[in-house]
């Protein structure tokens, strides 16, 4: 066993994706959105290691797209601006899930020891959704989103708020 370990440890990063993983020291240096971060990390003992993280269990509202063109989704800059106030240049605990088709690193990360998905579902920052955890349900993720509806919390307070994944799909928006 000792010696397997060994060899997922010496595979590098990448190799590692497969299966949950703690990287126990990340330093939050750069936010994408509500959902997607750039996180500094001492992996591999890289000092200058950097990764694209997509946090597993909830989608935020879309940022302005530029490569696409696409406007700014309602409740995006207040959905950015609370995740960053809870993680921008701050240390964070970070385990690996896996990747997303975007390349981005999938992962559940903590802030103080408390799930950083949780407190955004909880909060109205986003939908839970199983989009980047296939096979994996997050029933608590559920009943944190519908305790922000019920209390209209954070995007729940908008009227007809449009979920991520349908207004990806919708040409206006570009």
């Amino acid at each position: 066993m000792k010696y397997i370990l060994l060899l997922l440890l010496s595979l590098g990063f990448g190799g590692m994706l497969t299966a949950q993983n703690t990287i126990r020291q990340g330093f939050v240096t750069r936010m994408v959105d509500a959902d997607t971060y750039i996180i500094k990390t001492l992996y591999g003992g890289n000092p200058d290691s950097t990764i694209r993280v997509r946090v597993v269990n909830v989608d935020a509202p879309e940022m302005k797209s530029i490569p696409n063109r696409r406007k700014a989704q309602e409740f995006s800059q207040e959905a950015t601006d609370f995740v960053s106030a809870l993680i921008l240049n701050k240390e964070v605990g970070v385990t690996l899930y896996g990747r997303d088709n975007f390349d981005r690193v999938l992962a559940f990360i903590r802030i103080n020891g408390v799930r950083l998905d949780d407190i955004m579902l909880r909060n109205g920052i986003g939908w839970s959704t199983y989009e980047y955890t296939p096979g994996k349900k997050y029933a608590f993720g559920k009943k944190l989103e519908a305790q922000a509806r019920k209390e209209k919390l954070g995007l729940w307070g908008k009227e007809n708020p449009i979920e991520p994944r349908v207004y990806r799909k919708v040409k206006d928006n570009l």
